[in-house]
């Protein structure tokens, strides 16, 4: 599924079940939905999966479904939007059903989903909250952790399968712009650090219309030389997986971007490789396995 709300609303919709059959849309005998939480479900599914666009691919049937059933069998003429702004935003048209059947007051309105989407996506990439953020905070809004076990089966082999430690922030504004923020550098060591990683991946997606366009940096700790070499060895192997479609970007240093400014700047810079994804379908969900895979059968540098 493209959404944990998706797992949610399928518990949630299992627990009320309804007393019809699925094609019947009399809202009197469906098991209803409080229409508050069918929205917020409704709102996190369409942005996890990008409104179901196949160009995105991460909607799946599932997803479809817990939509289609939430939609069903939520009484909309119930919902309350606190703000102005919402109610002039129209997200709930009458139903057809509805127009034949004056009687009936079930399911007498639809949600818009497409509006719905359009509204939460303008918010969510809201180029001024991205300016605005720190680098620590851009960082940490939408970070994930990920721990790999030693492969005891390549030290028996002699390979070298050390496991390791990795972060991977998704960052919804462009690389240029996440490099332009103020002592970017300084507070991505503080990030690591704080975090107690020696690796991390910043993975910006930003839309072109509809479609997503995505890369990443790779980041390597302060002890330069032997992070430089597992910077060099990640990138190589994304570079290596056709799953992604990268292609190395050529990265211009930044005057006066220093950690401490008593050392050489270019000593001083964390190590990091800068690449574009060609497949705009390989999320956070599809990157961190493959790079998973790297520590459990090939990292031998993971401190």
């Amino acid at each position: 599924v493209a959404s944990t709300c998706t797992l949610l609303a399928e518990r949630l919709l299992s627990s009320i079940p309804p007393t019809t059959t699925p094609s019947t849309t009399t809202a009197s005998t469906v098991g209803r939905i409080p229409a508050d939480i069918a929205l917020v479900l409704m709102g996190v599914i369409l942005l996890d999966s990008v409104n179901m666009s196949p160009a995105a691919g991460k909607g799946t049937p599932r997803d479809q479904q817990a939509l289609d059933e939430l939609q069903r069998r939520a009484d909309w003429s119930t919902i309350k939007l606190g703000s102005q702004e919402l109610q002039q935003q129209h997200l709930f048209q009458p139903t057809p059903t509805d127009k034949n059947n004056n009687d009936s007051k079930v399911a007498a309105l639809l949600l818009d989903t497409n509006r719905l989407y359009r509204l939460l996506s303008e918010s969510k990439f809201d180029p001024i909250f991205w300016k605005e953020l720190s680098v620590r905070d851009a960082l940490r809004l939408d970070y994930k952790q990920f721990t790999v076990s030693p492969n005891p089966d390549a030290a028996t082999k002699g390979g070298s399968g050390g496991g390791g430690v990795f972060g991977a922030s998704s960052v919804l504004l462009s690389l240029d712009e996440f490099l332009s923020k103020p002592f970017v550098q300084q507070e991505v060591q503080e990030y690591m650090e704080d975090c107690s990683i020696p690796l991390l991946l910043v993975m910006s997606m930003v839309m072109n219309g509809t479609e997503p366009q995505r890369s990443m940096l790779v980041i390597g700790g302060r002890q330069r030389q032997q992070q430089q070499d597992l910077v060099q060895q990640v990138t190589q192997h994304f570079l290596n997986h056709d799953t992604l479609q990268c292609s190395l970007v050529e990265m211009e240093k930044e005057k006066g971007d220093v950690v401490d400014d008593d050392e050489d700047e270019d000593d001083n810079r964390l190590p990091m490789t800068r690449l574009n994804q060609g497949n705009p379908k390989a999320s956070r969900k599809q990157v961190a396995p493959i790079l998973m895979d790297y520590y459990f059968y090939n990292n031998s540098t993971t401190t």
